[in-house]
């Protein structure tokens, strides 16, 4: 970061990422459905671009919390990968119920549309510790974030079991396999640990 110079004139774009959640976890504390349904209804009804229902959404969304089920529907508003990613990268901490992530993650179209929105929020940030069965994991154990969410896995296995584990696979700088045929190793349970 020292290197990096401002430059003079440009556009920075980027997710600002707290972690920090409502205290309020109560399913009850969520948006009744009479209400969420009227914003579904506003939002469907609308004949602008998806941009800017992401822009009243993002001026508002601060303001209610949200049950998981109602981000599935509320991800079905508009088509698109970049509405998804932007949904649930805006709403994550507005949830109330993350035990059943698993309902929204579906709606995403395939593993590598919901790895983007995990490095755009974080993979650490991201973690299903809550059923994360059918959750998949590409995981750059160069950056730190992905580190400590191999270390979750880790732990996960450890007491669950090493045969929730599928299809382990270390790829390493130069492009090679290593399909990892013992498993992955139970040493790797601290971010030290993990090859680089």
């Amino acid at each position: 970061m020292t290197e990096w110079r401002l430059p003079i004139f440009d556009i920075l774009d980027f997710d600002y990422v707290s972690g920090r959640r409502s205290v309020e976890t109560s399913s009850d504390q969520a948006l009744d459905d009479r209400a969420f349904k009227e914003i579904l209804k506003t939002l469907r009804g609308t004949e602008v671009e998806a941009s800017a229902k992401i822009d009243v959404l993002r001026s508002v969304g601060h303001w209610f919390l949200l049950r998981s089920m109602q981000m599935r529907e509320l991800l079905g508003v508009c088509d698109g990968e970049a509405w998804r990613g932007d949904v649930v990268a805006l709403l994550y901490f507005q949830i109330v119920d993350m035990q059943n992530e698993k309902v929204f993650r579906l709606r995403f179209g395939d593993t590598g549309e919901f790895d983007k929105f995990r490095e755009r929020l974080g993979w650490a940030t991201s973690f299903p510790f809550i059923q994360p069965e059918r959750a998949s994991f590409r995981l750059d154990l160069r950056y730190y974030d992905c580190r400590l969410a191999m270390t979750f896995l880790i732990m996960l296995m450890n007491r669950e079991g090493v045969t929730n584990v599928k299809n382990a696979l270390l790829v390493d700088e130069n492009g090679q396999d290593d399909p990892l045929m013992l498993g992955i190793p139970r040493a790797w349970d601290a971010v030290e640990k993990l090859p680089v």
